[in-house]
């Protein structure tokens, strides 16, 4: 048959197709005895002129029933791709027909399950006849697969899948580099064993794995044997080859918001708690690729970089200014830092951290495909980053699922981060050419400042005693977690009192002894100060003597070493004055905090030589003066008489 006549025979059949549907199929009893039609397994890559089958399930079948596929189109771009539903019809005409399957069903409302056979090539055996795509047959077709009635032709269910079409090897197969992340609030051992589980399974796999620190911290307090034989097995898994651990922050934060802090609460304190968990997992404890949060300023996004990460995973939306192809498939260099960012595919992680059916995971592999097909001549090696959230043991059970399809297509190629950041990357671009805005952002809770102030200070001031308090770090990634951006504002709250209270308590362990009053004799003398501590590792302190009536010789101030529970500090004093007065004795931190004050009564009996000096001159001067006036007035009394 020529070209011709075949292209006429597509078109009559096309009429036939769309006018024969038209009709109206005989009235079910009742709205949910209509047979419906599931597909069960589909084949994610059909080669050209190779034969394959799909299944799928009839629900509430009877007699006369069948089934056939129609072929649409090659879908042109990645947008059409994702405009397509299972439950919509392609809005075009179909380029080929098969011929219907009778399904021998017995009425029956349980699901009955068929196999159909499926083949698409240029020959007239098979089932789809691709003989007009020439040699560009390559692409995603949609596919749709009707359940009709046989006898009268009319529809009652029909679903649209993509069909993955491969004509030839591929020119330079696409990279794939994917991210398992676990970031939920709460650890959840059953999950994590899900995802280290996926890891073992799938050790030969190119792969990297972000697990929020906090929840790796909790991992490594956990009682559970079970736990712990797990986190060997990360271990293990990390010192393999292509597999690779990437940091962030101890909790995903928005940090913008944590620009007012300034220590133990800072977006660096975030960074760098988060490594320390991280990177005992790294086989050269040295982490170069640092996952960034989804909300940035050009400021918090360049913190990494500085801090020496070289390889940042960004959210795909911070590249849109840049344009497509550099948004998806290659590094970009940054203008003024050491450092690439990849884009992670936001769509693709969705889709692969959905579990919601296999059709689910088909799109999935779909869309990847159809990336490769918008430039499949390219000899470039390019590369899509994508982050695939493990949050449940349902969600690992649906990647590994993916995880075959993927492998299985010709067209992909998985790659570790090592190796997607090797891809030659673009032009250097200013930070600022990025789009950083956060819609998706809940914004900064500006009434909570003063109390993250006052718990970053607590925290501070508790760790500048000493390195080797554990609370101290206990309420440190406390106040880390309070900066969590999927918190509530209460729930924040409840941390940060949390901490405060918590930090008080600890701080009242170093305590002044009331002494009784002090009586000083002499001019100068020292006064005795006992201080207590509680704490059971050295601890450093400041203590400081105020007095207006007292003088310091060697200072006012002491820098003391708490080694025991209590220790007694002499300060060398000199008397300015006679009387009772108050003595304020200050327990201060390294860090400059006041950690309590306490007050003293001292009496000083002492004289002063100056004193003594100043009061018998007086004493002098007076008698003096008192002489001379009882003098003065006995010669003006005798000059009197003498007159007389």
């Amino acid at each position: 048959m020529s070209p011709t006549l075949r292209t006429f025979g597509v078109v009559v059949i096309s009429v036939i197709y769309f006018s024969i549907p038209s009709a109206v199929a005989p009235a079910p009893a009742s709205a949910s005895s209509t047979p419906v039609i599931n597909i069960a397994r589909a084949p994610g890559v059909v080669t050209l002129g190779g034969s394959t089958s799909f299944t799928v399930t009839v629900l509430n079948g009877f007699q006369n029933l069948e089934i056939y596929e129609t072929l649409y189109p090659k879908i042109i771009s990645r947008t059409a791709l994702l405009s397509l539903k299972p439950q919509s019809t392609p809005p075009s005409y179909p380029i080929a027909i098969s011929a219907p399957t009778s399904l021998n069903i017995v009425n029956s409302s349980s699901p009955t399950s068929f196999t159909i056979p499926l083949s698409i090539g240029s020959s007239p055996s098979s089932s789809l006849n691709l003989s007009s795509c020439g040699t560009s047959c390559s692409g995603n077709y949609p596919l749709q697969i009707r359940l009709a009635n046989s006898q009268t032709g009319a529809v009652y269910s029909e679903i649209t899948i993509p069909m993955t079409v491969v004509s030839g090897s591929a020119t330079k197969a696409l990279g794939v580099s994917f991210v398992l992340s676990y970031q939920t609030p709460s650890f959840s051992p059953k999950v994590f064993h899900s995802l280290i589980s996926f890891l073992t399974t799938h050790s030969t796999l190119a792969m990297a794995v972000d697990i929020a620190p906090s929840l790796l911290a909790d991992a490594e307090n956990s009682r559970l044997i079970q736990v712990h034989q797990d986190l060997l097995q990360l271990l293990h898994w990390s010192l393999s080859k292509g597999h690779d651990v990437v940091a962030t922050t101890y909790v995903p934060v928005d940090p913008t918001c944590l620009s007012y802090l300034k220590g133990p609460g800072s977006y660096n304190t975030q960074i760098n708690s988060g490594l320390r968990v991280v990177e005992p997992f790294s086989p050269s404890n040295r982490i170069k690729t640092f996952l960034a949060s989804p909300f940035n300023s050009a400021e918090t996004l360049a913190t990494p970089m500085k801090m020496g990460y070289s390889q940042v995973l960004v959210p795909g939306s911070y590249l849109s200014t840049l344009g497509f192809t550099t948004t998806l498939t290659a590094p970009v260099r940054v203008a003024g830092l050491p450092a690439s960012m990849i884009g992670i595919d936001h769509t693709l992680s969705q889709e692969f951290s959905n579990t919601s059916g296999s059709l689910s995971r088909l799109w999935a592999v779909a869309d990847l495909s159809q990336i490769y097909f918008d430039a499949p001549n390219d000899p470039r090696l390019r590369v899509v980053a994508i982050d695939v959230s493990i949050s449940n043991s349902s969600q690992a059970s649906s990647f590994a699922t993916a995880l075959k399809r993927v492998l299985l297509n010709p067209l992909l190629d998985p790659l570790n981060i090592e190796q997607a950041f090797s891809v030659p990357s673009v032009k250097s671009v200013p930070l600022q050419r990025l789009s950083l805005s956060s819609p998706t952002s809940k914004g900064c809770v500006k009434t909570l400042r003063d109390q993250f102030v006052k718990a970053e200070q607590d925290v501070q001031t508790l760790m500048s005693l000493s390195t080797k308090i554990s609370q101290a770090d206990t309420l440190n990634s406390y106040l880390l977690s309070a900066e969590a951006y999927y918190l509530t504002e209460d729930e924040t709250k409840n941390i940060l009192r949390q901490v405060t209270v918590l930090a008080s308590k600890d701080l009242s362990s170093i305590g002044v002894v009331a002494n009784s009053n002090f009586t000083l004799t002499a001019r100068k003398t020292t006064i005795p100060i006992t201080v207590t501590s509680k704490f059971k590792v050295p601890v450093s302190i400041v203590l400081e003597l105020k007095s207006l009536k007292l003088q310091f010789p060697s200072g006012n101030k002491r820098d003391i070493t708490l080694t025991r529970p209590i220790a007694t500090v002499s300060f060398p004093v000199a008397v300015k004055t006679l009387g009772s007065f108050p003595l304020q004795i200050v327990v201060k931190a390294p860090n400059g905090s006041v950690i309590t004050t306490s007050e003293i009564g001292v009496r000083s009996e002492a004289f002063s030589i100056v004193g003594v000096i100043l009061t018998a001159g007086s004493l002098g001067v007076f008698l003096l003066w008192w002489a001379k006036s009882i003098l003065r007035t006995r010669r003006k009394r005798r000059v009197a008489r003498t007159n007389k």
